[in-house]
């Protein structure tokens, strides 16, 4: 979107470019309004690209803009910056590519038509960015040094990452044959074996962590977002609540032999009943903390295209399922579905609060009160 500029527009906005237009008067500014316009742009939305040709000063107002080469952040500028002086100075393509990282609005000077319109002006502006190009290149030459110093930091925490990650899954790639090394043993394998093989997994994983110095917090062992936590883990539950009773009339009316009720929950053994429930809500968290706060977590920082948390997600889950699928196929892909809806929450706050409290929840509600046949053994 573009729009013209009025001259008390340009009075009053381009006091932000003192270094280009402090010794203008107000005369010589007016004379810039037909060759200036006002222009907003979206994020993400593309300025220009390195290699093409312009004579456009760009003077951002508002907003913040990426600065790129050869797909490669070079910096982010800020309101009161300016940039594409480099093509107007040496007449040559662009020497980068530029986008907004949010709305931005930004004036459009065309150099090209200042230079056959007012000359005079045309030369003032072009001897100022040439004054200030020795602080352009300090500047650009800082950043580009911090630049370089964030990638390396980004590749040590990546490679610090990968060898959790390596460790995890050696752990975990044990446990799984161990639960079916116990299956062949014994012809079947518990729920019991299951909950003491979760301890012990829980406590290596915490091991590993401290091994490699992983912060707990990172991990999702924190209180960031607790109001919103709660509240968007709850409306998902809701939703599976509703769902699972749905699917549960449906099963009953498919088979009406079970005669058996909607809700299985009854009077007797009450107290065998509030243990199990207290016994879920205590291990569900330990549950999420391996999948949610070590697997998905270390996925997602060891991925680093616009799909890592996606695959993080689902790569997480399905490692946990074929640590279940020996305890029963159903639970391990009723497991898996309920956990691409626990990866999302968990992606959106990074905290286990809200994800725990959901899995104890609907854990209890499905297998004791619901009763949906999942044919734990």
């Amino acid at each position: 979107m573009s729009q013209t500029v009025t001259t008390k527009v340009l009075r009053e906005n381009l006091n932000q470019f003192k270094e280009l237009f402090a010794d203008f008067q107000d005369s010589e500014i007016d004379l810039l309004s037909p060759v200036i316009h006002q222009i907003q742009i979206r994020a993400e939305q593309y300025l220009f690209y390195e290699g093409t040709s312009s004579d456009i000063l760009y003077l951002l107002l508002e907003g913040q803009v990426c600065v790129e080469k050869d797909a490669h952040t070079l910096t982010t500028l800020e309101h009161g910056t300016y940039f594409g002086e480099l093509s107007i100075l040496d007449n040559k393509p662009r020497s980068a590519s530029v986008f907004a990282t949010a709305t931005s609005k930004l004036f459009a000077l065309n150099v090209g038509q200042l230079r056959i319109k007012q000359p005079e002006i045309y030369a003032k502006l072009v001897v100022n960015l040439a004054k200030s190009l020795p602080e352009l290149v300090r500047k650009t030459n800082q950043t580009t040094i911090a630049s370089l110093k964030n990638e390396m930091t980004l590749l040590k925490q990546q490679n610090d990452m990968g060898h959790f990650l390596s460790y995890i899954m050696v752990v975990l790639a044990t446990f799984i044959v161990g639960a079916r090394y116990v299956q062949e043993l014994n012809g079947e394998i518990h729920d019991a074996t299951y909950i003491r093989l979760t301890l012990v997994l829980s406590f290596v994983m915490c091991l590993l962590a401290l091994k490699n110095k992983q912060s707990f917090s990172k991990l999702g062992l924190n209180l960031n977002n607790v109001g919103s936590c709660l509240r968007e883990a709850m409306w998902y539950t809701l939703a599976v609540v509703i769902a699972t009773v749905v699917f549960k009339m449906y099963w009953l009316q498919s088979h009406p032999e079970l005669n058996e009720p909607l809700f299985k929950i009854s009077q007797q053994h009450t107290t065998v009943q509030l243990f199990i429930v207290l016994a879920y809500c205590l291990y569900s968290p330990l549950q999420e903390f391996i999948v949610r706060g070590c697997i998905q977590s270390s996925f997602a920082q060891f991925f680093k295209d616009r799909f890592a948390t996606l695959r993080a997600i689902v790569l997480s889950n399905l490692l946990i399922c074929s640590f279940y699928s020996n305890l029963s196929l159903n639970f391990a892909i009723l497991l898996f579905v309920l956990g691409l809806g626990w990866g999302w929450l968990y992606s959106r706050n990074a905290s286990l609060v809200g994800v725990a409290a959901s899995h104890a929840f609907l854990g209890v509600w499905i297998g004791i009160i619901l009763g949906l046949p999942i044919e734990l053994r």
